[in-house]
């Protein structure tokens, strides 16, 4: 649509030259003037309505022009200066209208709606209320308060910011010589010295849009010329164009085979493992180009593991004509039918022949089975057989017969433990023989002398002070508690001393006192009677040092000077007293902390007021007072209370001018006219007139015109030469 409407104003200006735009009486891209706005001067007064946009500031649309410009700045003020005027208040606001459709205010608007009409020899200013986009067109829209042919000359100055459209006689920088691979998109965004409001975008000769900068995202690869035009709304500029080359991106696949362990050589390089690789190079525009190389050995399952081998000493193993009889790991190289290297791995492993010693013990009397032989004496005996894997298994036993014996033991215990033999704790003092079984079951005698000290246990108790210790032993001791010292007797036992400390309090107290002038304290036998803190240390009860802290405060009497504004029959509290009359008063009373509080007051009356309003509304008009429309003649009153408080009453005397209603009988003759409220009429009819009055209220005068009919007579004279005929205030002698 931008493209459109440039289009039509470029015709325009081509038709028109550079004369400036019209008002129109509707939104019109005609209507836009494309110079500066600066010193405009015009008159809004119209034979038509008009068509004006919705939300205007008036409450009757009359005779509705439009003015169109340019803006020049984000921000816009313009003086509107108004006179003279044939009757009414011009009206104006600023209204953003694109292409025409949903015109919207965008400035303080001056109307009727708003009682804010710009009258004759008056000035007004509209201001933008938001940032206006450079190169966009926007719309002045006029009204007058008053119905034709009401109107006024109005003259415009911009007093902030700027108008009207550059003239744009050249072409934009744009980069040249671009080259893009397939699948990039690159943002051209062109230099421009000037105002514009965007550019026209051409691809290959078919139109891309319009904006201020263009993406290119074509991903075909190959050339393509990119054109772009500068333009405002009343002028383009020249075109300019740049080659873009857009490069393809391709991927090569290459296979190769070789013997496992051997190199394959590719683009001069070795590799010499199997597997995939790729290979990313640029093309001449710069582009990805993929390699992808895969190399696969003829050979890669031809290395053989036989597993694991077991031959027994002595054995051996014959594999591809070579006997291995030793224990390791074994690779034999052999070729396959790609004359590639084939490994065969395997393990052998020679098993030793198992030699098994075992010791074993029977008590005297005790029977030992052995290979089938019974055992009763000490010796060592072997025997030969066969393992699982086939291999020789040599088993060699030591044999003992264990005798019985006999142990005699003194032991001492402290009291609370126990003395274990075998599966017995002993804890009591005796003489003990126990039977027991040796480590290999044989029988064993213990004969035991078992004797128990007790252990000993002391209290000690013991009180501190705060700050003050006590030493016991090689300890330091400062709070209180239960502390066990564990000591041994000569003997090895337990010796317990228990020593319990309690900590005496201190009587340490904080006192707050607030005392009266006058008044004093007594503490420990001293008297205190001016503020400050004190501190006294005594011994108490317990024999410990106590700290009192005294905080005493001295209140002195509270003297207060005020001043009471009071209406007339009113009266002020001062401590239970009331007092009605001016003058000074001095009053002694408790204050709220209980001490004397003086109050020297002043006393002043404070005056009620009248007064009356005298005010004039039209007929139809209401006048708010006081909280109240009124839209009829009288006098009302309201009591109010004054800034001081007291009683205050307002009167409104209220006059209602009558709107004037004036009508006219007027004849004319055929071909007359008669000029009534500014137009020149010429025919028969009704017409009215909408005026204003002395009094600044509607005046409508009616005028009745008739027109009569000239009457045509036609009449024939004859006559002789030389006389004359008198027709209409002249002598005719002549034929005609």
């Amino acid at each position: 649509m931008g493209k459109i409407l440039k289009n039509i104003l470029i015709i325009f200006l081509i038709s028109f030259g550079t004369a400036h735009a019209q008002l129109c009486p509707e939104c019109d891209l005609s209507c836009i003037e494309c110079d500066d706005i600066d010193g405009f001067t015009g008159n809004n007064s119209s034979a038509i309505p008009g068509v004006g946009p919705a939300g205007y500031c008036t409450f009757v649309q009359h005779q509705m022009l439009w003015l169109g410009f340019v803006a020049g700045s984000e921000d816009l003020s313009i003086q509107v200066d108004v006179g003279p005027c044939t009757s009414g208040n011009l009206e104006i606001g600023i209204f953003e209208a694109i292409d025409c459709n949903d015109a919207t205010l965008i400035s303080n608007c001056y109307g009727g709606l708003n009682g804010n009409a710009i009258p004759d020899g008056q000035s007004g200013i509209v201001t933008s209320n938001q940032p206006l986009v450079i190169g966009q067109y926007y719309f002045l829209v006029f009204d007058v308060t008053s119905g034709p042919p009401a109107g006024c000359d109005f003259t415009l100055s911009v007093l902030d910011g700027e108008t009207g459209a550059e003239d744009i006689n050249e072409a934009a920088s744009l980069e040249q010589d671009v080259q893009l691979c397939d699948g990039d998109d690159y943002e051209f965004e062109p230099e421009f010295d000037g105002d514009l409001t965007a550019y026209e975008w051409e691809l290959n000769g078919v139109d891309a849009g319009e904006s201020l900068s263009y993406n290119f995202d074509e991903s075909e690869y190959g050339t393509y010329t990119l054109c772009a035009t500068p333009f405002n709304f009343c002028s383009e500029g020249d075109q300019v164009c740049t080659e873009i080359t857009v490069g393809e991106s391709y991927e090569e696949y290459y296979y190769i085979q070789a013997c496992y362990e051997d190199c394959a050589i590719f683009e001069g390089e070795l590799y010499c493992n199997d597997g995939e690789r790729d290979f990313e190079y640029e093309t001449i525009y710069g582009c990805d180009s993929i390699i992808y190389l895969e190399i696969e050995w003829y050979n890669s399952e031809d290395e053989h593991y036989l597993g694991e081998i077991v031959l027994c000493q002595g054995e051996i193993f014959e594999y591809e004509g070579e006997d291995y009889y030793e224990s390791g790991s074994y690779y034999v190289e052999l070729e396959d039918p790609n004359e590639c290297d084939s490994i065969v791995e395997f393990d052998l492993i020679i098993l030793d022949t198992i030699i098994v010693d075992i010791y074993d013990t029977i008590c005297v009397g005790q029977l030992y089975i052995w290979q089938g032989d019974t055992l009763m004496q000490s010796g060592m005996f072997s025997d030969t057989s066969f393992t699982s894997n086939g291999c020789d298994s040599l088993t060699h036993l030591n044999f003992t017969v264990q005798e019985s014996f006999e142990v005699f033991l003194q032991e001492e215990i402290c009291g609370g433990q126990g003395f274990t033999v075998g599966d017995m704790v002993l804890t009591n003092a005796d003489s003990y023989q126990i039977q027991l079984n040796s480590v290999e079951g044989c029988d064993s005698i213990v004969n035991l002398e078992l004797s128990v000290s007790d252990t000993i246990y002391v209290e000690y108790y013991e009180s501190l002070c705060p700050g003050e210790s006590l030493r016991y032993g090689d300890s330091l001791y400062v709070e209180e508690g239960i502390y066990q010292h564990d000591y041994l007797t000569d003997s090895g036992c337990d010796s317990i001393e228990l020593l319990t400390i309690s900590l005496l309090q201190n009587s340490d107290s904080l006192i707050n006192e607030v005392i009266c002038a006058g008044e004093s304290v007594i503490l420990e036998g001293q008297t205190y009677e001016k503020s400050g803190e004190y501190e006294l240390l005594i011994t108490n009860t317990v024999g410990c040092d106590s700290l009192i802290r005294l905080d005493l405060e001295v209140l002195e009497p509270r003297v207060e000077d005020r001043v009471y504004w009071i209406c007339p029959g009113d009266s002020v509290n001062i401590y239970g007293e009331y007092y009605f009359n001016e003058g000074l008063v001095s009053r002694t009373g408790l204050a709220s902390n209980g001490c004397d509080s003086i109050i020297n007051a002043e006393l002043i009356f404070n005056e009620a007021y009248e007064f009356t309003i005298s005010e004039s509304i039209c007929e139809g008009e209401v006048y708010n007072f006081e909280g109240t429309a009124y839209s009829q003649t009288g006098i009302y009153v309201r009591e109010l209370s004054s800034l001081d408080g007291c009683d205050s009453i307002l009167t409104l005397e209220l006059n209602v001018n009558d709107t004037i209603l004036t009508r006219l009988n007027t004849r004319i003759c055929e071909g007359e006219t008669y000029l009534f409220g500014g137009q020149e009429l010429d025919r028969a009819g009704e017409f009215e007139d909408l005026l204003i009055s002395d009094q600044g209220c509607d005046s409508l005068v009616i005028l009745d015109l008739a027109i009569d009919e000239i009457h045509e007579e036609f009449l024939m004279e004859s006559i002789c030469e030389g006389d004359s005929v008198y027709f209409v205030d002249s002598f005719i002698k002549s034929e005609g």
